[in-house]
């Protein structure tokens, strides 16, 4: 996998650990803390994602 690849991977888990959405979502009060949208925390969080990026990752190296 490539440095910046990897970099990105851990930059963006950093993040959804720290914004991790509620499990029960509910309206933002004024003065919360800002959490990730449930979508896009799940994309950050799923292993498959990152197999897959790391896969077409691997296909396109010798490009």
């Amino acid at each position: 996998m490539c440095v910046s690849l990897l970099k990105t991977q851990q930059a963006l888990q950093i993040l959804a650990i720290n914004f991790k959405p509620p499990i029960v979502e509910t309206r933002h009060q004024q003065g919360e803390t800002s959490t990730l949208p449930r979508e896009i925390f799940e994309i950050i969080d799923s292993s498959t994602f990152w197999n897959q990026i790391t896969l077409i990752n691997e296909i396109l190296d010798p490009y």
